[in-house]
């Protein structure tokens, strides 16, 4: 992540979170108290590219980035952006760039995640 892109998200009380789903890399900024997915980002590598985990998070964060700066989906996938049988799953996702998505399952899973380590955090030891 840039120095910038950082910056930013830190000024706007965001956090990025990736996963990945074969060869989907996802983006997911979520506000500070860790309630909420205010945008999503998706990178889909072709499979004629080798997949490189830096390049996908970089993708994926700018489509999120972009999301949450316009403030609307963009960037409809379809089935032509799935090159491969292994890039189908990308397309249950939409758009590649979502502001204020539904969350998938495995999204909310993720948010229950956050929020138990931020409580976590908050707790302080004597």
């Amino acid at each position: 992540m840039e120095k910038k892109q950082a910056r930013y998200l830190r000024q706007s009380g965001l956090t990025a979170t990736y996963y990945y789903r074969e060869t989907t890399t996802v983006c997911l900024l979520v506000n500070s108290e860790a309630t909420e997915i205010i945008a999503r980002g998706v990178a889909i590598c072709s499979p004629l590219d080798q997949f490189n985990k830096r390049i996908g998070r970089a993708k994926a964060l700018g489509m999120a980035l972009r999301a949450f700066m316009v403030g609307t989906d963009s960037g409809l996938i379809m089935k032509r952006h799935a090159h491969h049988p292994s890039n189908l799953a990308a397309l249950r996702f939409g758009y590649r760039s979502a502001h204020y998505p539904q969350p998938k399952e495995y999204e909310g899973t993720i948010l229950k995640i956050l929020q138990k380590i931020r409580e976590r955090k908050e707790v302080k030891v004597d």
